[in-house]
C-alpha cells in the first residue's frame, strides 16, 4: 500500500507498504486508487490472497443474509447456483437455518453440501418447486437467495411461502422479466434486489460488515474456495476467461499480479 497525502492515513492506521483489502472495481490492474473509507489493513493472521478471494463475495453474502433477509434460526432458505453461492450457504447454515440449494450436477452437490445445504436438488433431473415443497410439506421457505435470474423466476413464486422474500441478486441466466407488482398479492410475497455496495457506502458500515467478515474466517466458521491461481500474463488471462466459460469451476479464480 501506498498512500497520497490525507489527514485520514496516520488516524485510521493506514501505514505505507501495509497490507489491506479493498472494495475496488480493475481486477487485472496493477495499481488501483480506492479512497480510505473502502480500504481495510488486513487482520494479523490474514493474507491478501484470502483478502481477495472473500472480500467482495464474503461482504455481499453478509450483508445480504442480514440486511436483504435476516435469517433467523430454524427458517427455510433456498440459494440457487448453490456451489456458486459457498458464502451464503455458510453463513445461513451458522445462523441455524436449514438449507436447500439447487445445483447441476454430483460435484457441485459435494460442494454445496460441504458448505452446509443440508438439502441438494440438481435442477437438471427435478423440478425445484415441486421438490421444495416436498421437503418442506407444501408451506415453502422462508427466503430464497437467487443469483440465477431469468430461468428460476417463474419458479420462485412456487417454491416461497406466505410472506416470503425472494432476494434477486443476479443474471446469470439472463435478465428477471418484467411482471406486475400484482403477482406479489397472492402469498404476500417481498421482492428486493440488493447491491452490496449500498449496503457498505458509509466507511463505518464498511468496516464493520469487513471486520465481522475477517472475525468468521479467522474463527474458522467461514472459508472461500479457491478453484486456481494463475499468472498475470496473457496465457493466465486468457486461461482465466476460458475455464469460466467453461462452466467447469467452482469457487473463487485468482490471478497474482506480483
Amino acid at each position: 500500500m501506498s498512500a497520497l497525502p490525507c489527514a485520514q492515513v496516520p488516524i485510521r492506521g493506514f501505514k505505507e507498504g501495509s497490507k489491506v483489502v479493498a472494495l475496488a472495481s480493475g481486477g487485472f490492474a496493477e495499481y488501483v486508487a480506492v479512497p480510505w473509507t473502502h480500504v481495510l489493513v488486513l487482520p494479523e493472521g490474514a493474507n491478501t490472497r484470502q483478502g481477495a478471494v472473500s472480500l467482495f463475495q464474503g461482504s455481499t453474502a453478509l450483508t445480504f443474509v442480514k440486511e436483504a433477509y435476516p435469517i433467523k434460526k430454524a427458517d427455510w432458505i433456498l440459494v440457487h447456483a448453490a456451489a456458486g453461492g459457498v458464502g451464503l450457504l455458510l453463513l445461513a447454515s451458522q445462523f441455524g437455518a436449514t438449507v436447500i440449494g439447487t445445483t447441476s450436477s454430483q460435484a457441485k452437490a459435494d460442494i454445496a453440501k460441504k458448505a452446509g445445504a443440508t438439502h441438494i436438488i440438481n435442477y437438471t433431473e427435478s423440478s425445484v418447486s415441486d421438490e421444495v415443497l416436498k421437503l418442506t410439506n407444501g408451506r415453502g421457505v422462508e427466503a430464497i437467495f437467487d443469483g440465477v435470474g431469468a430461468s428460476t423466476w417463474e419458479g420462485n413464486f412456487s417454491s416461497i411461502r406466505r410472506k416470503g422474500t425472494i432476494v434477486s441478486f443476479g443474471n446469470a441466466s439472463g435478465v428477471v422479466p418484467p411482471f406486475s407488482v400484482l403477482k406479489l398479492g397472492p402469498k404476500n410475497v417481498k421482492v428486493c434486489r440488493p447491491v452490496v455496495n449500498n449496503y457498505v457506502t458509509e466507511a463505518a458500515e464498511f468496516h464493520e460488515y469487513a471486520t465481522e467478515l475477517f472475525d468468521l474466517i479467522k474463527s474458522g466458521k467461514i472459508a472461500c474456495a479457491v478453484h486456481a491461481e494463475y499468472p498475470f500474463t496473457t496465457e493466465g488471462m486468457r486461461q482465466t476467461h476460458v475455464d469460466i466459460t467453461g462452466r467447469g469451476t467452482s469457487g473463487k479464480l485468482v490471478v497474482k499480479v506480483a
